[in-house]
């Protein structure tokens, strides 16, 4: 291979690396506002049952 173009594959996997681990990192982000999500909906829900359960 010439050395240019082993150098453009070389940038091409570290290019791929970087985009993985940034997805990665997208993913663990994504699932973790997912969850925060899912537990002040299911918080919301909780509260609504409680104000609809109290008697005047």
């Amino acid at each position: 291979m010439q050395p240019d173009k082993l150098l453009n594959l070389q940038r091409l996997q570290q290019l791929l690396k970087d985009k993985d681990k940034r997805i990665e990192q997208l993913l663990h982000e994504r699932n973790r506002y997912k969850q925060m999500y899912d537990h002040l909906k299911a918080k919301k829900s909780n509260a609504a049952t409680t104000i609809h359960k109290q008697k005047d």
